[in-house]
């Protein structure tokens, strides 16, 4: 009692979680005076009632707590202190202070990233996953294998031996068991380090099933019984061998193969569970070997990494850096050493500071857990930035130009769902991460030779966003038709079919707007559906009032069944070279017979709706041009 005590208040010294001990020693006691046969003590009955055992015990365990306080008093000096808050000092009141900093930080909650999530209150499934990835397999397939022979012993056994088959698990699981229910409901997700108490007692309980498998085996003389056995632990032995060599003699960012290894566990878990500045010293024999006299770095320490004798570039979350970084969406030509845990948000202000990095492979991985990238100059110059202003801009100017690390970029606007303005040369596109992942064809096909180079989840009040690079010269090809019969607006479609000027694209416009081609989604319908009609323009001139882009579907008569009109570009943003794709969209009345209609487009003035005349050779007095039939079928 004396020894347990003092093993009690030692342990509650070394680790506050140690409290859980308390009702372990309780379930102990009580699952012993339970199980057990009581047992005559001295001056006592020969053989005691259960209810006089378990008396006893609880005596025991009674007298045990003063010797646990006294012992963890003197841990503390036996100074008598007055715990914050209180209103009067109490022993052990240096003690009372780290409880009420434990309970602070959990109500706080602690950064944590847990599989591409980021939160502050943890999640119940963290320690679960956390030790399903970083447990070495071996040991979890032994686990599992001697759990389940554990519960077909019970079942074949009778009498005391059952009893004692429960004892003993009781004995080795209490503990690892609360522990591990507790960590569910934990708001301080840090670390796979957090559950190593329950590794020892994993250990001997793997430990005490395989003797148990071999003596039993041995008792019946069976040798392939024991053979059984013997070589499965082997087996797992080796497999557990093997992936501690391949990890050493960094076993810090180990994880199993349930997420492919060390190599790939920076996706599911960061913090203590993969870097704690173990990677300076390898990083800097890295760079020696390649003659590297520095590099731009971010990593997760509170170490000086100078201390190593690196010469570096700090990056956040490194002292001394600004809280977000310039340049995120674009960083500049050089050498860069990010550690995974930076990678995975942690740390910063802003946890996407560094995408642009997570869409691109590091030329290599050292210590397992810091990447190192090689960053060449762009092989054509961006001259242009254009952002989606649906359902507005996501970025000012000035986030624009200090994000991209430029201030010289044409920067414009556009409305992507009815329009896509093409700039001569490279730049970048930036939508809102909304608008960006639609299911929309016509949005999808127009990023379709762009890539994502950064994604902006959710920082402050900015609207998630992604940056998308275009680096070709032209626009993106529409399989499109480029011959139409441009007519007088006068003249009915049949007379325009019959009389008008078959003409190819290009086509000048009056203004010097051209008409570079269409394509039309199907060539017919049924009333009630909607159709799609792309048209696609160059500016060779800026005009001088607003337009917009014309598109009808005509009856017989010449009337507009519908009408399709728009532009989502403003001429302000308009720079001659410009390719501009409108989208028009004709919604078929449900009332519409069936026959024969046809597609027209043209341009005019918002101001006065005067058409824009067609100059290319034709009639002076064309203003529109005529594309093609569609049927209204049953």
């Amino acid at each position: 009692m004396v020894a347990a005590g003092i093993a009690r208040g030692l342990s509650q010294a070394s680790k506050n979680s140690a409290v859980l001990l308390l009702p372990v020693v309780c379930v102990l006691l009580l699952a012993h005076g339970l199980i057990t046969r009581p047992t005559p003590v001295m001056g006592g009955p020969a053989h005691p009632t259960r209810r006089v055992f378990l008396a006893r015990l609880v005596l025991a365990l009674v007298a045990m707590m003063p010797v646990a306080f006294l012992s963890l008093w003197a841990v503390y000096g036996f100074k008598i202190e007055q715990p914050p808050g209180w209103p009067w000092a109490v022993p052990l009141g240096g003690h009372i202070k780290t409880l009420l900093l434990v309970r602070e930080h959990m109500a706080e909650g602690h950064s944590a990233f847990l599989a591409g999530q980021l939160g502050m209150y943890g999640w119940w499934w963290y320690f679960p996953f956390t030790f399903a990835v970083k447990t070495p397999l071996p040991t979890l397939i032994l686990l599992g294998a001697c759990i389940i022979y554990q519960i077909s012993s019970v079942r074949i056994q009778s009498g005391q031996d059952v009893k004692e088959l429960i004892w003993r698990g009781v004995m080795l699981g209490a503990f690892p068991v609360l522990f591990f229910l507790t960590t569910l409901f934990s708001t301080v997700n840090i670390g796979y380090r957090h559950l190593l108490p329950v590794l020892p007692f994993t250990f001997v309980f793997i430990g005490r099933q395989v003797s148990n498998v071999k003596y039993q085996a041995s008792n019946a003389k069976r040798h392939l019984a024991i053979l059984s056995p013997c070589l499965l632990v082997t087996i797992l032995l080796v497999w557990y061998a093997i992936s501690a060599a391949m990890v050493f003699p960094f076993p810090h960012g180990y994880f199993n193969e349930l997420v492919g290894g060390s190599a790939n566990g920076w996706k599911y878990l960061a913090d203590s569970n993969t870097e704690w500045g173990q990677s300076l010293k390898e990083l800097k024999r890295y760079m020696d070997a390649r003659g590297w006299p520095s590099i731009k770095l971010s990593i997760f320490t509170l170490a000086d990494p100078a201390a190593y004798d690196l010469n570096y570039e700090p990056l956040p979350p490194t002292s001394h850096t600004p809280q977000v970084m310039p340049a995120r969406f674009n960083p500049p030509p050089g050498r860069y050493a990010i550690s995974t845990t930076a990678l995975d948000g942690l740390g910063i202000v802003n946890p996407d500071t560094f995408d642009w990095f997570r869409h691109r492979e590091p030329v290599a991985r050292v210590a397992h857990t810091m990447f190192v990238y090689q960053v060449d100059p762009p092989a054509v110059t961006q001259t242009w930035v254009a952002q989606c202003s649906i359902p507005e801009a996501p970025l000012d100017p000035e986030t624009l130009s200090e994000g991209l690390g430029r201030n010289d970029l044409r920067q414009a606007t556009f409305d992507c769902t009815q329009s896509w303005l093409y700039p001569q040369g490279a730049g970048w596109y930036v939508l809102s991460s909304d608008v960006s992942s639609r299911s929309d064809r016509f949005i999808t096909l127009h990023l379709a030779r762009s890539h994502l180079v950064y994604e902006q989840k959710s920082f402050e009040l900015i609207t998630p966003f992604r940056v998308h690079e275009w680096m070709s010269s032209e626009a993106v090809g529409l399989d499109r038709i480029q011959v139409g019969i441009a007519a007088p607006s006068e003249w009915p479609p049949t007379q325009a079919e019959a009389e008008g000027s078959k003409l190819s694209a290009p086509l000048l416009l009056e203004g010097g707007l051209e008409w570079l081609g269409y394509r039309l989604g199907t060539s017919q319908g049924r009333a009630g559906q909607t159709v799609e009609l792309e048209t696609r323009w160059r500016v060779n001139q800026l005009p001088e009032q607003p337009l917009s882009l014309m598109a009808h579907l005509l009856a017989p008569d010449g009337h507009p069944v519908s009408v399709g009109d728009g532009l989502g570009v403003p001429i302000e943003d308009w720079r001659v070279g410009d390719t501009i794709v409108q989208r028009h969209v004709f919604e078929i009345p449900p009332d519409t017979p069936p026959g024969t209609y046809w597609v027209q487009i043209g341009a005019y003035t918002l101001t006065d709706l005067h058409r824009l005349a067609i100059i290319s050779g034709a009639q002076p007095a064309a203003d529109r041009i005529v594309l093609t039939r569609w049927e209204v079928v049953d």
